[in-house]
């Protein structure tokens, strides 16, 4: 309908404009009307004028909307300016391709945030790198983990760790992984996927990291603790009936009215008997008690979550062990920043492990001058953990035994019963924290407990 008006409104006017232009040529054979034909033919002009102005306003309307989408200007309107249905039509058209056009926009662009959103909530690190090896995405978890707010190709990724250039270059399309590289100063285990996929022709590859040192810590308590179960539940079904037995025999013999006191009528051989009998059963209850004594590696309490004071309780702790630092000789120094720094866990639990350390720390230092422990508190680079560190300047540990010190009943030193690490970590681990250790012989060791920061 549109089409056929426009088209009516041509013809009216190419019709207007030859019966003007026959007027103007009757006009000019047949009289000396100067004026007339002179209006005559301005009329003639303007009406040729105005037909090609009416006929080029769709060209006008048409490359007005094409600019407007090329542009991805959507807010624009078209209007008929009173040309006629054929014009209104056209711009109503053209109107409702606009909206829509703007609502798929509109849409995509939420989406794009919602992507966006998602990349940066996930707690997985992720790198995505052009065929150009330039950075294209870097998600917030990525900084925490590197410890850069920005990197701009794989090879900036050489100032975070010596080793991820060569691991992201040479890794293929659905590759998986265990890496172990030296992040904050020290060795993290993490889980690597890569994907590469193609998006408007361009080469892209998507590698993710994500820290499983917590997880593997778990499992391997776990294994411990299953372990610890069952070697103390054989152990003491073994031991019970050696102490039970041995008690009876050992009563019958020192027993006057006893048939197998009667029986043995040299007093000698009955005492070397007698106190054979007593060693094996105090040497019993002995491995009884000690045996008893690892089941808290395998049963650890349940904690009590609670918001702590960082300050105070550093101050506490130093409190509790302010006599025997002073007997050492061994000065200490607290900081935490900032001083309202709170993190949620049990604090008698978290207590117990910071009290197990400074006296570690006072062992490591004993017999050295200027014996010193630094308590600090702070928050690392990402904000998003709390960071408790116990730093002495004694001996230190060997590189041999650094990996190990964390192990159930392994120790290097003498009369240690290799429990006190190993609980520590159970603590941090059930008030959903780590620690780790870090250290240089001769010169001193530092562990840091980490815990997430409130709100994080």
């Amino acid at each position: 309908m549109g089409f056929e008006n426009f088209r009516l409104q041509v013809v009216l006017r190419v019709l207007a404009l030859l019966g003007n232009g026959f007027v103007l040529l009757w006009g000019w054979l047949n009289t000396d009307w100067q004026v007339t034909l002179a209006i005559s033919a301005v009329v003639l002009l303007l009406q040729a004028v105005e037909l090609v102005y009416y006929v080029e306003r769709s060209n006008r309307m048409l490359t007005s909307f094409l600019n407007s989408v090329a542009e991805r200007d959507f807010s624009t309107r078209f209007s008929g300016g009173g040309q006629g249905e054929g014009f209104e039509s056209m711009a109503a058209a053209y109107n409702r391709i606009m909206e829509e056009m703007a609502f798929l926009n509109s849409e995509r662009e939420a989406r794009n945030h919602l992507l966006s959103a998602l990349v940066e909530h996930v707690s997985v690190a992720l790198l995505c790198l052009d065929a150009s090896q330039h950075i294209v995405l870097m998600n917030e978890a990525a900084k925490r983990l590197f410890g850069c707010p920005y990197l701009q190709n794989a090879h900036a990724l050489g100032r975070v760790n010596a080793e991820l250039p060569e691991l992201v270059a040479q890794a293929r399309d659905g590759e998986s992984g265990l890496v172990t590289l030296e992040l904050g100063g020290r060795r993290r285990p993490l889980s690597m996927f890569t994907t590469r996929f193609q998006l408007q022709d361009e080469d892209y590859l998507l590698a993710s990291f994500q820290d499983i040192g917590s997880e593997l810590e778990t499992q391997e308590v776990e294994s411990w603790q299953q372990l610890i179960r069952v070697l103390t539940h054989e152990i003491m079904n073994s031991m019970t009936p050696i102490v039970s037995l041995s008690s009876v025999v050992h009563k019958a013999l020192v027993s006057e009215s006893n048939e197998l006191r009667a029986q043995l009528p040299d007093n000698q051989q009955r005492d070397d008997l007698v106190r054979s009998l007593n060693a094996i059963t105090q040497r019993s209850r002995g491995l009884m008690h000690f045996v008893q004594s690892y089941k808290s590696l395998a049963s650890p309490p349940v904690p009590s979550f609670s918001v702590i004071r960082v300050a105070g309780l550093l101050d506490r702790v130093v409190t509790l062990l302010r006599a025997d630092l002073e007997a050492q000789g061994i000065s200490t120094a607290l900081r935490c920043q900032p001083e309202h720094l709170l993190l949620q866990a049990d604090q008698q639990q978290l207590e117990q492990v910071l009290i197990n350390l400074l006296k570690n720390a006072c062992e490591a230092i004993a017999g050295r001058e200027n014996g010193h422990i630094v308590l600090a508190a702070d928050r690392d680079t990402g904000g998003d953990r709390v960071r408790i560190t116990v730093e002495d300047n004694g001996c230190g540990i060997a590189a041999e035994h650094l990996q190990d010190i964390f192990v159930p009943f392994y120790t290097s030193k003498k009369g240690g019963t290799g429990v006190g690490l190993s609980i520590c970590r159970q603590l941090m681990l059930a008030n959903r924290g780590t620690i780790s250790c870090s250290s240089t012989p001769g010169t001193g060791t530092v562990f840091t407990l980490s815990f997430p920061a409130l709100g994080a």
